[in-house]
């Protein structure tokens, strides 16, 4: 449980941070 929420965590972040770059 535990390493799947920090990889989730990671996933969140990561998409959040190429969103942010392909944001426009």
């Amino acid at each position: 449980i535990m390493a799947a929420a920090r990889t989730n965590a990671q996933i969140v972040e990561a998409l959040a941070s190429y969103s942010d770059q392909h944001r426009g």
